[in-house]
């Protein structure tokens, strides 16, 4: 069947299907579709998850052999396959008949497909997908439905935007979700101390030199040791304070704090898997060892600890992209302790 966004999540509500084929031109909601239905196999027992990358007809050999394979590690397991081209061969369409048909619901495919042209609907892979799997096809929102999404997502966030403000996104943003979300993400962390409703005159004096914060933070999380250090020393140029980039590390922090701790935070898909893997990558423990660090910094901004602010921020971050950070402060500080929850 071929569902919309809505549809989708309306029947994820009621069951798992076992194959799913998301596309689309809004690639927000595709990402969306997909961790939907990750969040919810997950509360169902789905533990497992393998991912593959279709470029050829040769590509699917591999999955097709997950699919006839048991999981060593779990009952149930997901297989993700994106595809570049949308490549489906007469073979894989009879095999994945042969697994639809045959599969006892302890996996689950799902297809992500390329580029998305109206006119794929005649093509007989397409036709097969409709019949034997879930179709959801995410297309372009209205203006009206954009501001609807980023309302959404600006109370997720914790932030309140005024119905002017939601307006102004959308226009700026084109309807683009994924670009709303990523704004989103910048004004919280530059009203996350604030209970106010933003207004576009908040919005538009926003200091925006906190993107590049931003976007360093981003680098650090992925490992980019190079392109972290490049953009530190592009906000180093551009004047920022370094209290306004430590508040911008310690929220994102906590955000990881939250996931160590088996909460679920609410952001982008992309986001979200850098966030579980710098997660995993450090544990709980030194996460709070590092927000620990980060009110340390206030200290040596006001002379109370010796130390360099600046250096103080390197070092945290470079701990963050896995490098090994000079210490930041004397060790009679060290046991200070904080509230992570806050």
């Amino acid at each position: 069947m071929q569902l919309s966004f809505q549809q989708h999540e309306e029947k994820l509500a009621k069951e798992l299907s076992v194959m799913y084929f998301f596309t689309g031109t809004e690639e927000f909601l595709v990402e969306e579709s997909i961790s939907s239905v990750l969040k919810r196999a997950k509360k169902d027992g789905f533990s497992e998850l393998e991912r593959f990358e279709i470029t050829q007809q040769e590509s699917w050999a591999e999955v097709l052999l997950a699919l006839d394979s048991h999981s060593l590690f779990s009952e149930k397991k997901i297989l993700i396959a994106q595809l570049s081209r949308n490549v489906f061969g007469k073979n894989v369409l009879n095999e994945l008949l042969k697994w639809v048909e045959t599969n006892d619901e302890s996996t689950i495919l799902i297809l992500r497909g390329a580029n998305w042209d109206y006119r794929l609907r005649r093509a007989e892979w397409y036709k097969f997908m409709v019949k034997y799997a879930t179709v959801v096809v995410s297309e372009s929102l209205s203006i009206q439905m954009a501001m609807k999404w980023i309302t959404r997502m600006a109370s997720e966030a914790s932030i309140r935007l005024s119905r002017d403000t939601c307006e102004e996104l959308a226009i700026l943003t084109e309807g683009n979700l994924a670009a709303a979300r990523q704004e989103i993400e910048r004004l919280a962390l530059s009203f996350m101390s604030e209970n106010k409703t933003i207004e576009i005159d908040d919005m538009n004096r926003m200091n925006w030199s906190l993107c590049g914060a931003f976007d360093a933070i981003n680098e650090a999380t992925r490992g980019n040791t190079q392109r972290l250090m490049n953009q530190l020393e592009a906000l180093k140029r551009g004047g920022i304070q370094p209290l306004m980039l430590v508040g911008a590390v310690a929220s994102h922090l906590r955000q990881v704090h939250r996931m160590c701790r088996g909460e679920t935070i609410s952001t982008s898909y992309r986001r979200e898997q850098d966030m579980n893997q710098l997660a995993d990558r450090l544990g709980q423990r030194n996460v709070e060892d590092l927000l620990i660090e980060c009110t340390h910094i206030d200290g040596e901004e006001k002379g109370l600890i010796r130390g360099d602010a600046w250096d103080a921020i390197e070092s945290i971050l470079l701990k963050i992209a896995g490098s090994q950070g000079a210490p930041l402060v004397e060790n009679s500080v060290s046991n200070l302790r904080i509230d992570y929850s806050s």
